[in-house]
């Protein structure tokens, strides 16, 4: 650690470097300083324990304890003895990978960026660091987090993601958070050696030098004009899918390293040449300008070539590392284009530049060490070959198996399966674990018996218990729960006893609360909360709202603070969707049916589904589509503004031109819009 002249100084790390004992300093492997201005540490020491001090919001130090702050280092009990390879940290939320490519992740979990799955998606924050379930027999060899979201690369050549997705960065098709990875939507046979997130968009590298881009493209960072891609529901120019960065100026140029910032994106080809794209505004581009560059830009560094380059997604501070190995720093007022600095590669570290030039006192990596020697930024043999079947023998309730010995011992590049890419987010063709009672054709993954006893992890007894249990209150200015339930047991016209036997089967409790919530629904003698669609009530329930949808119930709950309904605070009043429609959203959201999908409602339940976070509904509504609907749904997607469906259904007929020409619903369209799709399609 003496060798980090900057690092060193930093006054989070104090009890580190005025370790007397040496019982720390000196047997570091990995470094982590992250949170605002680095008052978050997790380090490890070469004996394999992991520790953590400092701020702790959103249990991101993974001790097992929300307390604000830790003031002294603390045992990480979850990860110790599981030879961590490395940790990555985004606003407030860490993900750690084993030796062995195991993949655990704790702290914030506002966004589902735990990756969890759905039966947690009511937990706001874990400090417990836990396995990525649906990673667990995978073998992760590349990590990346944004700000809200992470991408990982498996060994067998995939890319997964999960998290915040307002502006698309998951590449999922759609603009809904992601409870759990899923492979993202990618082009056949890509071999892909790298994943990258800046703050909203998300970047991809093949083994061949190509370069794959998605999300947000508010200032270019996508390398393409924003007035090309789709806006979002706040208005911002996103693409949810990945593409390839197009560009003349890269034409037969092979990338070998890719980098992100908050809102610009550096590339380094194999010839030692940078390019950069995207938000300049304190000179990161580096093209000596402050002006967005939309597309890749050539950085002319005066003949000098490089053989790395450095960019972190909360900061426009970019460093890249010469072929002479000295430093150049560009991405503020005062160096708008790459400058030599005096601090040389042979006595700073490229962590103690980037911190002296940020100023900002953390880490944009994990610093690892070995021997007490910090390590190239392109180590990526973490822990030598020093990984065992710990990650077998521990017993803090893991139940995976971690049989290999170490993924991360390798830089060669692994080879992709190949095969079709699943381009449906939440998919699970396996729903083992997921029984639950089928009502009206449900399938059992969309019941919300299975959600809410999945959620409560007990039997139901009461449903306005298990909403007291796992909500906190949302009050309103006088202290007043504007959304808690008020039936009494005596209003509940069917309810299971709550004399049964805890260890009987779920099935049966699943059997007794979906006949509870198909009888409750739209009952006016139980409900407590009324939706007065075009003039028709609608009749709900609080509790079931406030567990099912929390973006919807929020939405409720500012409607109800409104003035207008001051004085009962019982009815919202909608008439921008017809009642039928709404009827069988909130149908769905009780887990009751599936909705009715029609060429006349699927625009609704398409905007009902982006606007409340549905992803399962969204995937409906998608797959509804087909060569005898589309022409028809393109159409009304124009009439309704709902320019994502109208790109997805453009997509959709590129992809199936043939069947669509031969189709009779073509045929039948007016010259105007058959030449509008014709123009579209072959642009």
């Amino acid at each position: 650690m003496d060798s980090l002249r900057e690092i060193s100084t930093f006054v989070a790390l104090k009890p580190l470097v005025n370790d007397k004992r040496r019982q720390f300093r000196y047997r570091l492997k990995l470094l982590s300083l992250f949170g605002s201005n680095g008052s978050s540490v997790i380090f490890i020491t070469d004996d394999d324990q992991v520790y953590g001090y400092g701020n702790n919001r959103f249990g991101c130090l993974g001790v097992d304890s929300v307390d604000e702050e830790i003031p002294e280092p603390r045992p990480n009990s979850s990860l110790s003895g599981k030879h961590m390879a490395t940790i990555c940290s985004g606003f407030a939320h860490c993900i750690g990978i084993t030796a062995s490519g195991l993949c655990y992740s704790w702290g914030d979990n506002n966004y589902e960026q735990l990756g969890w799955g759905i039966d947690h998606t009511v937990m706001l924050m874990s400090a417990t660091p836990r396995i990525v379930p649906k990673l667990a027999d995978k073998q992760v060899i590349r990590l990346a987090c944004g700000n809200r979201h992470t991408l990982v690369l498996t060994q067998d050549g995939y890319v997964y993601a999960w998290g915040h997705n307002t502006y698309g960065q998951i590449g999922n098709y759609a603009y809904l958070p992601a409870s759990e990875p899923a492979v993202i939507v990618q082009p056949r046979y890509l071999d892909i050696v790298d994943v990258v997130c800046g703050k909203g968009h998300s970047l991809a590298l093949t083994s061949d030098g190509h370069v794959y881009v998605w999300g947000l493209n508010e200032w270019g960072q996508l390398g393409r004009d924003p007035s090309n891609d789709v806006h979002n529901c706040r208005q911002k120019c996103c693409s949810n899918r990945p593409k390839p960065l197009a560009s003349k100026l890269l034409t037969g140029v092979s990338i070998k390293k890719a980098q992100c910032g908050p809102t610009h994106t550096l590339l380094l080809s194999t010839d030692g040449d940078l390019y950069s794209f995207g938000n300049n505004d304190t000179g990161q581009v580096g093209n000596g300008f402050f002006e967005p560059q939309y597309t890749p830009v050539k950085i002319n560094t005066d003949g000098v070539k490089f053989k790395d380059i450095v960019a972190y997604f909360d900061n426009n501070v970019t460093i890249g590392i010469s072929t002479n190995n000295r430093y150049y720093v560009w991405g503020f007022r005062r160096f708008p284009r790459p400058q030599s600095i005096p601090e040389h590669h042979n006595h700073y570290t490229v962590y103690d530049v980037y911190s002296k030039y940020s100023r900002v006192n953390r880490t944009f990596k994990a610093i690892h060490f070995r021997n007490g020697k910090v390590m190239d930024l392109d180590y990526n043999v973490v822990g030598g070959g020093d990984a065992t079947a710990a990650d077998n023998n521990n017993n803090n309730n893991d139940k995976y198996e971690d049989n290999d010995s170490n993924c991360f011992a390798t830089n060669k590049l692994m080879v992709k399966k190949q095969g079709v890419v699943s381009s449906v987010v939440g998919n699970d063709d396996d729903t083992s674990g997921s029984v639950g009672v089928v009502v009206d054709n449900i399938h059992p993954k969309y019941s919300y018996a299975h959600i809410l006893l999945q959620k409560s992890g007990t039997n139901v007894a009461s449903l306005d218990q298990i909403g007291n249990n796992l909500f906190d209150n949302i009050d309103d200015d006088n202290g007043n729960d504007l959304l808690t339930p008020s039936l009494s047991p005596e209003q509940l016209s069917s309810r299971p006893s709550s004399s049964a036997d805890s260890n009987a089967s779920t099935e049966p409790s699943k059997l007794l609360l979906q006949q509870y919530l198909s009888q409750a629904f739209n009952n006016p003698t139980t409900y407590d909360l009324t939706f007065i669609i075009n003039g028709r009530p609608l009749y709900c329930h609080k509790t079931i709202l406030r567990i099912r949808n929390k973006h919807f119930y929020r939405n409720c709950c500012k409607y109800l603070r409104t003035t207008y309904c001051e004085k009962t605070r019982k009815e919202i009043v909608i008439n921008s969707y017809s009642y039928d429609v709404f009827h069988d959203f909130l149908r769905f959201l009780y887990g009751l049916s599936l909705p009715t999908i029609t060429v006349t409602t699927v625009h609704e339940l398409y905007k009902l589904a982006v606007t409340y976070e549905e992803q399962d509904l969204l995937d409906l509504c998608l797959e509804f589509i087909d060569v005898d609907n589309v022409c028809t749904v393109y159409k009304r997607s124009i009439e309704c503004r709902l320019k994502p469906l109208e790109t997805t259904c453009l997509e959709f007929m590129s992809a199936n031109w043939k069947q669509l020409c031969r189709s009779a619903q073509f045929l039948a369209l007016d010259d105007a819009i058959g030449r509008q799709i014709l123009s579209q399609v072959l642009k």
